[in-house]
């Protein structure tokens, strides 16, 4: 077998492992998203029927202020398992000794910036609606009522689908620089983008914070420091 197609496999095998675990991602983000739903449905219920919507600001800055920490321990389990996973898999490809302690911390500053991520993306979307409600002179808690129902529909796949394919490239990459690992060739993860794609060469950074395009699977190219 010749390296390029074992490296073509195994970086198949690293994606189809990642694939297994979004159902598992799902199930987290599904009771993310229902917590925050009847959470906020309560307060835009309580806030913008009667009151000023600076009460409802107020209520969301305190909310998302502390819902990082729900969102954690939701997804930490899930981010823990997939990540030993694929990194063992990894490891194995470029016959590297798997960093249980290195990994578990990358893990635990993963999630956390989830965590900020998602907080975060949840509170800017909600007051850009009040505002441009207001600037219309509409009630915003049709529109906010909207919002939720369609995140519940469709982000908890969405989220299990982006950070399963991103968790699982940022830890490839941590045991990749590890072993000395320099350069990277990478595909789309869909079946039919990667039919018709153009691959994509990079340059292999140490740096944590650097993390593989969402959409791509990536294999070794076979250089090393």
């Amino acid at each position: 077998m010749s390296p390029e197609f074992r490296g073509a496999r195994l970086a198949l095998l690293r994606a189809r492992t990642a694939a297994s675990y979004r159902h598992v991602f799902e199930d987290a983000a599904q009771r993310i998203v229902e917590h925050e739903k009847n959470a906020v449905l309560r307060a835009a219920r309580k806030y913008l029927g009667e009151r000023e919507a600076t009460n409802f600001d107020d209520w969301l800055i305190d909310f998302y202020r502390d819902f990082p920490e729900y969102i954690g321990r939701q997804m930490k389990r899930p981010a823990q398992g997939m990540a030993e996973a694929i990194q063992l898999l990894a490891a194995d490809e470029v016959k590297a000794e798997p960093d249980k302690a290195e990994m578990d911390k990358f893990v635990g500053e993963y999630v956390s910036s989830f965590n900020l991520r998602y907080a975060s993306s949840s509170k800017g979307q909600l007051q850009a609606l009040v505002r441009e409600a207001a600037d219309a002179g509409e009630s915003p808690l049709p529109v906010v009522e909207t919002r939720l129902e369609e995140w519940v529909l469709t982000r908890p796949g969405k989220v299990a689908f982006n950070e399963t394919v991103q968790l699982s490239n940022a830890v490839a990459k941590i045991v990749f620089a590890g072993a000395g690992i320099t350069k990277l060739v990478c595909m789309p993860s869909a079946p039919r983008a990667a039919r018709s794609a153009r691959r994509w060469t990079g340059r292999l950074s140490a740096s944590r914070k650097t993390l593989f395009p969402p959409i791509r699977y990536c294999r070794v190219r076979g250089n090393r420091r």
